[in-house]
């Protein structure tokens, strides 16, 4: 149940009330754990990167963007606040302008907030969460999801949380990281056709005598 004021404290600072919610288990705690994971993922190396801020602790997010950028959402959390950015119009039909995603509109806003609304220190006594039974960290290699090996550059290398059992099996091979190598260099990324009768260094079909 929410509640509005969570402590009064008097002149002298001593604390003369306290207010705490009332809470019941509503998520499995090793599922609950695994979406945190996957959305601190976001800020730690996604879309929401710019989010990390001034404060350290564990922070979790998600971007969101409509078509023609109508509307632009940043919502986040730490272990002690969540806090929702949305920035558009009531209508929802005049585009905010080009590229103007979520990451972009609105998550500056909620760093800018979250910075400011972690600096007590109160705020910042709790900065992880701590790690259910059963779940493990494995390390992964970041272009395909296998596990990390030899094979994978030291800088694609990050920890990724599973049920224990569930973690990936297999490991970067060398033909896989050699295919991941080329995968991105392409020989040419689309169809470009160029009209070379008009051009100036290019002379005229009559121009040839034939070859006798």
């Amino acid at each position: 149940d929410p509640y509005y004021i969570p402590q009064i404290d008097d002149a002298g600072g001593n604390v003369e009330q306290e207010f705490h919610p009332s809470s019941r288990e509503v998520l499995n705690p090793v599922s609950a754990y695994l979406v945190t994971a996957a959305l601190e993922g976001v800020i730690q190396r996604g879309t929401g990167e710019a989010a990390k801020g001034r404060v350290p602790g564990s922070k979790g997010g998600k971007t969101g963007t409509t078509d023609e950028y109508t509307n632009a959402w940043f919502v986040g959390f730490s272990p002690q606040i969540v806090c929702g950015v949305w920035v558009g119009n009531s209508e929802g039909t005049t585009t905010l302008g080009d590229d103007e995603s979520g990451a972009r509109a609105a998550l500056p806003i909620w760093r800018r907030f979250m910075d400011v609304a972690l600096e007590p220190e109160r705020w910042r006594a709790v900065r992880d969460y701590p790690v259910p039974p059963n779940v493990v960290a494995v390390e992964i290699d970041h272009r395909n999801g296998k596990l990390a090996s030899a094979f994978t550059p030291a800088e694609e290398v990050i920890y990724e949380f599973y049920v224990r059992g569930t973690e990936p099996r297999r490991a970067t091979s060398f033909d896989d990281d050699f295919n991941l190598r080329i995968g991105s260099y392409r020989l040419m990324d689309k169809r470009v056709d160029v009209i070379f009768e008009d051009h100036p260094v290019v002379k005229p079909k009559d121009f040839y005598s034939p070859l006798r």
